[in-house]
């Protein structure tokens, strides 16, 4: 078969692999007659404008090819288009694409003004913009109303929508609550609606966003609810009897940003929606919203803990943010029983409650990160087994005669993870770690190590690395490890050396080394039973130094080299003479690196997989 006689819907997914703006797209039109077809069709469903001269562009070729490529057109992106423009659309590029472009479904503004949706009320007056299925939702509050009058004039065409008192948390008087109603109201009338977003100031729980969502039809995919709640607000639970309540299980993703974690709004949430796809619970929230949940303890009893660990896990996705729990071990462990495959633990140890008085308490994110959205959700296993995980803790509850609260965390779910994130979370990166930590960190390795047989990248970060566990056990998958921005002792980076025989690639990134006996001669890391195949060197911003010295003491060999930092990280090898002769005290550090071998020295931001 040659390629004339291929079929449009094979030359379509040929022509794809291409930028639809490419100089190949341009070619192809050329070619002949049956490949101008395909070629349009890439180049032209996906309409982008940038500039005014695009648009006179794009307009002259519309008009010279009449029902030709304006039928083609189904996507249309109007960037910063009118931005610059004295009077909007004077040239009326609008209704120009609105007459010549009738299968147009979807379109983008950057900053919709007045005149936009006045635009498209009038066009659509004079049945224009006929299958018109989204537009963009407004930027400021001051659109709302305009865009709100606007959806009403499409709701028997347009697939989501914004019903909203306001875009982020305002005063009473400056809230559309007025339009917010109407518009409610209305909510049957949009007949294809998939994609509802509510935003509203409210002290109601989840249940009570029922009414809105039972005005919706059937069609209803995607349901995203924003509660802007007070900081100082009284849950106080409401009385709703489940078996009255109508389940929506053509709704597959949810999104809730608000105070959900109890008993009355979570059993509301499994048994409303028992077919979710993916959940999203607090991911979006602004900084009161924060403060509120830090106050709002996970106080669910542990039959409901149960249930909705369950419920989670015959999910392909979730996010859930700010749990906060004084016990997170015990969520942890409930979560074990529904989820065997957490592959990614994020650790950091909170500021003591006097200095983040906003949380008190630890804090937990939960979070899925398969990419494949499966439909089968009738087992827990099928979905649970295949699903990577990532848990994020935040403890703030420490005390120097109680043990370190994730040690008992990692040996729970240790043997599954392969990433661990471990650090104290500090105020613009300053180490002012309490004492606690500071005597202790090192000595709770032997955990991460012992508990994880398949641990291959280990992240730690604003820590004092001071000791090491003499008897801490040798780890042999550990393959990637980055220090990041923390207080470090030579003697730590010896005993890493001998208890992570397999690490491969080592990430010093801004950190300040300790010696027992300092020496003049510059920085010296002894590491000599690894092999790196990359080494990485990060400085502090607030090194003054912009060239590094390196010398290279392998097995076998020494190698010494220059970096240059200020010409790209510019790394050249040199002779020992040049690497002695450094003064250190000018423009220049030392550093003398002692290992088995390493392949690839780098001194810029490192990227490891």
């Amino acid at each position: 078969m040659s390629w004339a006689e291929l079929s449009f819907e094979i030359t379509l997914e040929i022509f794809g692999y291409f930028d639809p703006y490419s100089f190949e797209i341009s070619q192809l039109q050329l070619t002949c007659k049956k490949w101008l077809k395909s070629a349009q069709k890439i180049r032209y469903t996906n309409l982008t404008i940038q500039t005014k001269k695009d648009a006179d562009d794009i307009v002259q070729l519309l008009r010279s090819t009449p029902n030709r490529l304006g039928h083609l057109i189904k996507f249309l992106d109007l960037k910063n288009l009118f931005d610059n423009s004295s009077v909007w659309d004077s040239e009326d590029y609008m209704t120009t694409f609105a007459k010549k472009c009738p299968k147009i479904e979807h379109i983008r503004i950057t900053k919709p003004r007045k005149e936009f949706w006045m635009k498209l009320i009038h066009d659509r007056f004079y049945d224009r913009w006929q299958l018109l299925k989204t537009i963009n939702f407004p930027t400021t509050d001051d659109g709302l109303m305009h865009y709100n009058c606007t959806m009403s004039i499409f709701r028997k065409t347009i697939t989501s929508l914004l019903l909203c008192e306001s875009l982020q948390r305002v005063e009473a008087d400056k809230r559309n609550t007025k339009d917010f109603k109407t518009l409610a109201r209305h909510l049957k009338e949009f007949i294809r609606l998939q994609k509802l977003s509510i935003r509203i100031h409210t002290e109601i729980s989840l249940s009570g966003f029922d009414e809105y969502i039972q005005n919706c039809n059937s069609t209803l995919e995607r349901l995203e609810i924003t509660a802007y709640q007070p900081e100082l607000m009284t849950y106080s639970a409401d009385e709703i009897n489940l078996s009255e309540v109508e389940q929506r299980s053509n709704i597959k993703y949810l999104s809730v940003n608000m105070s959900v974690y109890n008993n009355e709004s979570l059993a509301y949430l499994m048994h409303k929606f028992p077919s979710l796809q993916q959940l999203s619970l607090n991911k979006q929230v602004d900084k009161m919203m924060v403060s509120l949940l830090a106050h709002s303890m996970f106080s669910l009893s542990a039959e409901m803990r149960t249930a909705f660990f369950q419920y989670l896990s015959r999910i392909p996705k979730i996010s859930l943010q700010y749990i906060t729990t004084d016990r997170i071990i015990d969520i942890c462990r409930v979560y074990k029983e529904s989820f065997k495959n957490t592959t990614i633990f994020k650790l950091r140890y909170l500021e003591p409650v006097s200095v983040r008085r906003e949380i008190s308490a630890g804090v937990l994110h939960i979070e899925s990160v398969n990419k494949n959205d499966t439909t089968n959700t009738s087992t827990a296993a099928s979905v649970s087994t295949d699903k990577p995980m990532i848990i994020e803790a935040y403890l703030g509850t420490y005390t120097e005669q109680m043990p370190l609260s994730h040690i008992d965390i990692v040996e729970l779910l240790g043997d599954s993870l392969e990433t661990i994130e471990f650090g104290y979370e500090a105020i613009n990166n300053a180490i002012n770690i309490v004492p606690c930590l500071k005597q202790r960190i090192g000595y709770s390795m032997d955990n991460m190590f012992g508990f994880c047989p398949r641990l291959k990248r280990l992240l730690l970060e604003n820590l004092y690395l001071d000791n090491c566990n003499p008897e801490i056990q040798i780890n042999k998958s550990v393959e990637n490890l980055v220090i990041r921005n923390c207080i470090v002792n030579d003697e730590f980076l010896f005993e890493l050396s001998i208890r992570l025989p397999k690490l491969k690639h080592l990430v010093l990134e801004r950190i300040t080394l300790l010696y027992e006996n300092r020496l003049d001669s510059g920085i010296i890391i002894t590491m000599p039973y690894t092999s790196f195949e990359s080494f990485y060197w990060i400085k502090k911003t607030t090194d003054g130094y912009n060239k590094m010295h390196f010398k290279i003491s392998s097995a076998d060999k020494e190698k010494y080299f220059i970096a240059q930092m200020e010409n790209g990280s510019l790394i050249e090898e040199c002779d020992v003479s040049t690497f002695k002769n450094v003064p250190i005290k000018q423009n220049g550090v030392k550093v003398h690196i002692r290992c088995r071998e390493l392949l690839n020295l780098y001194v810029e931001k490192p990227s490891i997989e």
